[in-house]
């Protein structure tokens, strides 16, 4: 099966087989932010080749990795870096059987080449290509060749391949959105920069540019406008600054080369990735998503003066429906609400818009959104099509009523109380464990609360929640912003036993539904817990946490909406339920709602 020098001929003869067959024989997790990858020393019975999996294929690796197993790699880039190394970097790949050790010491290819640099065609230029003769499937992972463009336009890269390991690339793309230029002050000295999403056939990733790079690029890079561009650096993504889905970012700098390409043909106009409306029901908060629909109605714009800075914004509402019959509401902000004017009938798409939960689920544009009206796609003459045909004389239901996943009015309303759930229905009907989330109501009893590992220290830049590391210095390190902080901001994962006259089953609260719960902040919670294990302070006492709960939190009946979703926990799947919201019991209702019932019967 292992073709011993595969390696070495695909560095010197520029050619590579679509399926390749090597031995694994050593194996190293690193973390990083966006998951592990798994470094491998991989052989080929003769040479042996640095190997690195990319995040979505390295979590099954590491899960069936053996050592000495033999890997089929369907997927994969030969790539050298700076200091001379070469690297296979794993796409795609399957354990086929596990191998034997082998008493053959093989050769390492980086030293090889070093005393052979004449068959290192990696280092004079020539990328290796793909033997169409061994097979005619895509070559989805390798530079694309394409005849008609340049000579230095003939190695391209799509956005999807780019990674750190490539350190040189050119890609075609649109600019599919781009910033205002933006200026900063503060003691370091005055700056601007603008960001601009590049996008392609495959995918789309976020550029910046800074100061003298930015003004340098700001006139020639315009929307809708397509590009040849190479030579910048590459870093992890700031999720809490970009809403799409690559793993790395660029950053323009002054080694930067743009240029603008005429032929576009081949470079779609934007990207949608449409979640249907009857589906924002079941999304996370804070999820930003893709939607398309009719237009039905456009409410007149308002200023809204933020609390904290006293800042004015411009809001404007609008409500989409598409043929799952459910509307949601839609806010636009700023620039998007002041110059939004499309006719009520209309087929609009949204990209970038994300899901809010205050009173039920709704869509909030971003910043960064892009709204194109009656856009040319399948999608919307099918929308059109259904709208021209039923949908304008069918009713809606609105997702914000109907997720009841925030808000007391939902969950006390009658129809809440009459769908409710016992927990026994909820394990008998294997909620949780389905492809997709279950969302529920319970009425059940606060029976125990954990009070150890309550809450972990969280960042505290805006849109940032990740745990930080405390330092030797006494601050707080995050590694996904790169910054430190003086203190963390605490937040709950909450971890709470319920009982009904059915069963019992364990929740788990996060920070805004722990803090309504408790009626403490973590932090405070936190104080009170240190505070009662400290012994020099007499006033508060060891059992002052355990008073707390007992007098304000255990045997109290609520009312909860729980989000069911499946977890696999050393390779079993289980069912993971989160709170997303709660109620107080409002009895009158609880009233009306059993007269209903009784007087179904037939007595």
């Amino acid at each position: 099966m292992l073709k011993p020098g595969i390696i070495l001929s695909i560095c010197r003869d520029g050619v590579m087989p679509d399926t390749l067959y090597l031995q694994a024989h050593q194996a190293k997790s690193i973390p990083e932010s966006t998951g592990e990858r798994l470094r491998l020393m991989l052989n080929d019975g003769q040479y042996a080749i640095n190997g690195v999996f990319k995040p979505s294929e390295a979590q099954n690796a590491i899960e069936n990795f053996k050592r000495y197993c033999i890997l089929k790699i369907t997927q994969y880039e030969i790539t050298p870096t700076n200091n001379g190394k070469i690297f296979l970097v794993v796409d795609r790949a399957e354990v086929v059987e596990q191998g034997e050790k082998s008493e053959i010491k093989f050769e390492s290819l980086d030293d090889y080449l070093k005393e052979h640099p004449e068959d290192n065609n990696l280092l004079q230029g020539q990328l290796p290509i793909r033997d169409s003769a061994m097979s005619a499937s895509p070559a989805a992972t390798m530079p694309k060749k394409t005849v008609s463009k340049p000579p230095k336009y003939q190695n391209l890269y799509s956005i999807d391949q780019l990674s750190p390991y490539q350190n040189s690339w050119t890609i075609k793309a649109r600019v599919s959105f781009k910033s205002d230029m933006k200026h900063w002050s503060n003691q370091r000295g005055d700056g601007k920069l603008f960001n601009v999403n590049l996008l392609d056939e495959t995918g789309e990733i976020r550029a910046t540019a800074f100061n003298q790079v930015a003004e340098k690029f700001w006139d020639l890079l315009e929307e809708n406008k397509v590009f040849y561009i190479s030579k910048a650096s590459m870093q992890m993504a700031k999720p809490q600054f970009s809403n799409l889905k690559h793993q790395y970012e660029l950053q323009f700098d002054k080694d930067t080369i743009i240029e603008p390409c005429d032929d576009d043909s081949d470079v779609p106009k934007l990207h949608f990735d449409f979640v249907p409306l009857d589906q924002v029901q079941n999304l996370e908060n804070g999820a930003v998503i893709d939607v398309i629909g009719i237009l039905k109605e456009v409410k007149d714009k308002q200023e809204i003066v933020a609390k904290s800075t006293g800042k004015p914004f411009d809001r404007r509402d609008i409500v989409l429906v598409d043929k799952s019959q459910f509307a949601v509401n839609i806010g636009l902000w700023n620039k998007h609400a002041r110059e939004f004017d499309v006719p009520v009938g209309s087929v609009v798409a949204f990209k970038g818009c994300r899901v809010q939960d205050f009173g039920g689920k709704s869509l909030s544009l971003i910043p960064a959104a892009t709204i194109v009206v009656n856009p040319d796609i399948e999608e919307a003459y099918k929308i059109k099509g259904w709208y021209d045909a039923q949908g304008s004389h069918q009713s809606f239901r609105s997702i914000a009523v109907e997720s009841g996943s925030s808000g007391a009015t939902s969950l006390t309303s009658k129809q809440s109380i009459l769908e409710r759930k016992t927990i026994k229905q909820v394990q008998d009907e294997k909620l949780g464990l389905k492809d997709k989330p279950d969302y529920f109501s319970l009425k059940a009893t606060i029976s125990f609360i954990k009070t150890d590992n309550f809450c972990y220290p969280a960042c505290r830049s805006e849109g940032c929640n990740k745990k930080l590391l405390e330092q030797d210095n006494g601050t707080w390190r995050c590694e996904k912003c790169n910054i430190n902080h003086a203190e963390p901001n605490y937040r709950y994962i909450l971890t709470v036993s319920v009982v009904d006259e059915s069963g019992q089953m364990w929740l788990t609260l996060f920070d805004e539904q722990a803090t309504q719960l408790l009626g403490l902040s973590a932090a405070e919670l936190l104080k009170l817990k240190n505070d009662a294990e400290d012994p020099s302070i007499e006033s508060v006492g060891e059992n002052a946490l355990k008073n707390f709960i007992n007098e304000n939190i255990s045997f109290k009946e609520v009312l909860l909406r729980v989000r069911g979703k499946v977890d696999s926990y050393q390779g079993q799947d289980r069912a993971r339920f989160t709170v997303a919201s709660l109620a107080k019991v409002d009895y009158l209702a609880e009233c009306e709602a059993l007269v209903e019932i009784l007087s179904s019967y037939s007595v």
